[in-house]
């Protein structure tokens, strides 16, 4: 499963495919099967697993996904271009438009990785995410640096509750819903 969100780091990841990769595709639609945040390997997820996501929404979703977009942001600064919605603010870190997007992608890993949304329910979300996300410039490497992220703050909050499970389950979760996005955002909505 390995390499579905991650690009090739060493390349700039310009013009490169965002659905690339190894994919399990439904015949009858053609799109990505199995997006739940387990991969359908483990279809209830561990207490730890369980208490992992509560000690993030208990900490906050947007605390979390505040860390992650900052990074994005200073780490490609076009990136904060393409949120329209606060990008004028003056102090955009502290807008609601800027909490709520980081709060949003928090919780739908999050749910992914309690497995609260069947395959379908996480499907469609991401489809209609991967649409709207379409029309901007976003490259593998923003995944890539969103995902490493999110694997920094999940280690600095959850602490020795971060276990390799743990860390397997979020890893696999963010490839998932990730994987799903990409492949909206090049054919679910007619671009390609």
């Amino acid at each position: 499963m390995g390499g579905i969100v991650s690009s090739n780091k060493g390349g700039s990841g310009q013009g490169s495919n965002l659905a690339g990769g190894n994919t399990s595709r439904d015949s009858a639609n053609n799109s990505p099967r199995d997006v739940k945040g387990t991969g359908g390997k483990h279809p209830h997820a561990s207490d730890a697993i369980k208490e992992s996501w509560q000690i993030i929404k208990k900490i906050g979703a947007d605390v979390v996904g505040v860390a992650v977009f900052i990074k994005l942001f200073e780490s490609d600064p076009q990136t904060f271009q393409m949120f329209k919605t606060f990008r004028d603010d003056q102090d955009w870190k502290d807008s609601k438009a800027f909490k709520f997007h980081s709060k949003a992608f928090i919780n739908v890993i999050g749910s992914a990785v309690v497995n609260v949304q069947s395959e379908e329910e996480i499907g469609t979300t991401m489809h209609t995410i991967g649409a709207a996300h379409s029309l901007f410039d976003i490259r593998n490497e923003h995944f890539d640096i969103l995902h490493d992220e999110l694997i920094k703050q999940l280690r600095l909050h959850l602490q020795e509750k971060f276990t390799k499970e743990v860390e397997k389950a979020w890893n696999e979760a963010y490839e998932h819903v990730g994987h799903a996005m990409k492949f909206s955002m090049t054919h679910g909505s007619g671009k390609m």
